[in-house]
This record gives structure tokens, C-alpha cells and sequence, in this order.
């Protein structure tokens, strides 16, 4: 399989995964898809990290390890991109250091990939590590159908919902900007965002698996800190730049739901930067200027979903008109 199939860098940052680390090298170790190499970049861990990650470089040379440079900022971003420097793949496959591939993870995905350079692919997941993980995450999981990246890109925006990093196999051409380290929050959104759109395709591989662990993801998504939604915040303004000339009605309509999901989380704890949002919600969507108290599309968005209230803006602005 080496001298027929390109290699597949699969690229981890680490920080204080000691409990974790053996279960997703072992992960990487049960690939039948053999021509890889896994860069692994510790963030100057205080944990019992190092020793792992020597035993694993000990036991395979296809592992390669490094200690995040000092002249590069602390974080799981600039690990990423260092890791990213030192690998030589034809295609990237990102991994945290606390999850899992399935054996056949590679195996299954890559022949997608092979056939164009430009696709991106994403595999299915399974979430783990939680008794109750799939009762209140299983609303995250995509499973609907896409043709191009706008697709993938409004399915998710409008149902709030998200990709594990390890679920794409990215063709290295395709990778032309590095992850944004002075984000604290949706720094994956960001990248993938932007890398989407350089994709000439997308395709979902429902047959290919990875496992997402429960715990420590969502007390870094969760982060509360005004930097945290500041970042968040950033992050939205970005999407809009970029989208400045897209005339594509469903991204837009994805955008502004992030928007108002943005300022319900805040509304109530941040109300300056909730204020922010809901201008760029107006400028985007200005017939929302005819909801005097227009707040309370917010919180009916809070109780009820997108789909529903927007359903009732859109009959608000109708009957408005009609009255005019």
C-alpha cells in the first residue's frame, strides 16, 4: 500500500491529554490505511504528555514529535500550524488529542479524495466518553445532503450545528492559510470556513468514522469570557467580509442566524456586543427595521428555534407592508 498511495499526515496538537493520549495514538496505530505519518506538537505540557508521546515515538517511526517553539504563541492553533510545517502529506488529516479514528477511517475516505485534488471530504462521527452524550448532542450531527460547500456551510449555519475537525481529509493544496491563533473560540469554524471555499467540491462519506470525546470539548466551546465572545464576535465579521459579494440567499439567511444566535448567548451578559450583532443582523436583513422592539425576535429565537421565528419576521414585515 506505501508505494501505490500518498501519504497522509495526521496532525495533532496536544496540551495535558496524558489520560487520553495512548487510546488515540493506539487509534492511529490500527489504520489499514498504513502510509501516514502523525506530527504531534505538545504545548509545553505539565502533564505526564512527554513520556507517552516518546514511548510512541519508540515504538513507530511514522511518529514524529515536537514541543511547540517558544517563539510562537501558547495554543492548540500555533501547534497546529507548526505541525502543519513539518509534514510532507499529500493530504491532512487533523486529530485533538483526546479523539478517535475508527480503523478504517483513512482506508474508506481516501479514495474520494484521490479522485480530485480539490474535494474535501468529511466523514461521519459518533460522540463518546458520556452516558448521556447522545442525548443532548446527537441535534449537532449533520446528515443531510450537500452539493458544494455553501451547502455544507448553510445546513450547518442554520441548524447550529458542527463538524469534528478529525471528520475532513484535506487535499494539502487546499491549504493555504494557517489557523488564526489570537482566536480563543471557534478558531475550527474560521479554518474551515475558509477552506471550504477554496474547495471545488465537498462530499459527506457516511461509511467513514471518527469518535468525538465529550469532555474538555465543550468547556473550551462553552468558554463565557468576554474575550471568548469578543472572539466569537470577530470571527462572524470575517464570514460577512469574505461573504461581502456572495448573492447566494441561503448562506446569507445561515449568516444572520449566526448572528442572532450570537445574541441571545450574549444578549443578557454582553448586551454592548449583543447590540453589535443585532446592527449587522440589520444590515444584512434590513426589513427586520419594521420590528419595532425588534428584541423580541430574539428571545421568540430563544424559545422557539430559527426556522419558526424567522417563519413569523417574514409574516410581520408581510403584513407591515400590507398595512402601508
Amino acid at each position: 500500500m506505501e508505494s501505490k498511495y500518498p501519504i497522509v499526515s495526521i496532525l495533532i496538537p496536544n496540551y495535558n491529554k496524558a489520560p487520553y493520549l495512548r487510546e488515540t495514538l493506539d487509534s492511529i496505530l490500527d489504520q489499514t490505511y498504513t502510509n501516514w505519518e502523525c506530527i504531534i506538537v505538545d504545548d509545553h505540557s505539565t502533564d505526564n504528555s512527554w513520556p507517552i508521546l516518546e514511548e510512541y515515538l519508540s515504538r513507530d517511526l511514522r511518529f514524529k514529535v515536537f514541543r511547540r517553539p517558544d517563539y510562537l504563541p501558547k495554543g492548540g492553533n500555533s501547534c497546529r500550524n507548526y505541525a502543519f510545517q513539518m509534514s510532507r502529506g499529500q493530504f491532512i488529516q487533523y486529530l485533538d488529542s483526546d479523539d478517535i479514528l475508527h480503523p478504517n477511517k483513512l482506508f474508506i475516505q481516501i479514495p474520494y479524495n484521490l479522485i480530485d485534488y480539490g474535494l474535501v471530504s468529511f466523514s461521519n462521527w459518533e460522540f463518546f466518553g458520556s452516558h448521556n452524550c447522545n442525548i443532548h448532542l446527537n441535534k449537532y450531527k449533520y446528515d443531510g445532503e450537500l452539493n458544494n460547500s455553501f451547502d455544507l456551510l448553510s445546513e450547518l449555519w442554520k441548524e447550529q450545528k458542527f463538524v469534528p475537525v478529525f471528520c475532513f481529509l484535506i487535499p494539502r493544496n487546499l491549504i493555504v492559510h494557517e489557523w488564526k491563533s489570537y482566536l480563543l473560540k471557534n478558531q475550527d469554524g474560521d479554518f474551515f470556513f475558509r477552506l471550504l471555499l477554496n474547495a471545488k467540491s465537498v462530499r459527506f462519506i457516511g461509511d467513514a468514522y471518527g469518535f468525538y470525546r465529550i469532555p474538555r470539548k465543550f468547556s473550551v466551546s462553552g468558554n463565557t469570557s468576554l474575550s471568548a465572545f469578543r472572539s466569537d464576535f470577530a470571527t462572524l465579521l470575517s464570514y460577512e467580509r469574505i461573504l461581502t459579494d456572495c448573492s447566494n440567499d441561503t448562506i446569507i439567511s445561515g449568516l444572520i442566524n449566526n448572528y442572532v444566535h450570537f445574541v441571545v448567548r450574549s444578549i443578557d451578559v454582553f448586551p454592548i456586543l449583543a447590540k453589535m450583532a443585532s446592527r449587522r443582523v440589520l444590515v444584512l436583513d434590513p426589513n427586520l427595521k419594521y420590528v419595532n422592539l425588534y428584541k423580541r425576535y430574539f428571545y421568540l429565537y430563544k424559545i422557539f428555534g430559527f426556522e419558526f421565528s424567522y417563519w413569523i419576521r417574514l409574516r410581520f414585515v408581510s403584513l407591515i407592508r400590507l398595512i402601508r
